[in-house]
This record gives structure tokens, sequence and C-alpha cells, in this order.
């Protein structure tokens, strides 16, 4: 991306946020600027360039990662950090499930598997499978 085209979409994103804006207060809602973040998706040889977005010299944050619908998301639309959070997770479900087996008969172990690991696996998997096919 230019310098010129970078700062055509920072103006046009600096809009796009105030018609936002002007569109939540239009419906009676109110976007706190004071918890969004912007993220640029970069590739890794892509140099840095500061993304200046803002509303009323409230200047919105920009973020490296980021936490959305429970999904870790990085710049580089890299899985590391979200296994990094999801695997100490996933010990626990293992764990509980292996202690319930000399305990609780099948369904009993079965109901504790969906509840603990299966919805922790299985939430977004349809992202990750989008990422590695690609």
């Amino acid at each position: 991306m230019t310098l010129v085209n970078f700062i055509d979409f920072s103006t046009s994103a600096n809009q796009v946020l105030a018609r936002t804006i002007e569109w939540f207060s239009a419906n009676k809602l109110v976007l706190n600027l004071e918890k969004t973040n912007i993220m640029k998706f970069l590739t890794t040889n892509q140099p840095y360039c500061a993304l200046a977005i803002s509303y009323k010299d409230k200047c919105i944050e920009e973020a490296v990662n980021l936490k959305f619908i429970a999904i870790q998301i990085d710049s580089n639309l890299n899985w590391r950090n979200h296994n990094d959070q999801t695997i100490p997770t996933l010990s626990v479900a293992c764990y509980m499930v292996r202690q319930m087996y000399h305990i609780c008969n099948n369904d009993i172990q079965r109901s504790i598997y969906f509840v603990y690991y299966h919805s922790i696996v299985s939430y977004g998997i349809i992202l990750w499978v989008k990422f590695l096919t690609q």
C-alpha cells in the first residue's frame, strides 16, 4: 500500500467511524470508544505503519492482538496466542474427564466431555479450518 493510499484509507476510516457513531446515536445506541480497538491485518514481511483513527479527539487504540468472541486474533492471523490460551483450559478439561472415569458411568462421562472439552475445541473451528485450507 502506498502512502497516498494509506492516507486515503485513514481518511475514509475516520469518515466511516463518524457515520457509524451517528447511526448508533440515531438508534439510541452508544459506541464505547474506550473499549473499541482497530486492527490492521499484515503479512509477516509488510512494514508497520501506524493507523490513526479518531472521533472528536478520542483516538482509537490499535491492537496487535485482541479477543473477539472468545477467539484470540492477531494482526498476522496467527493462531499461536489463541492456542496458548486454549491449551491450559483443555488440559483442565482432560484432567476432569480423566478423574471422573472411575466415578461416573459412560453417560455422565460423555456429558462431562461435551461440556468441558468438546465445546472449547469446536468453538471457532469454522475459522480454523478456513484459515488452514487457504
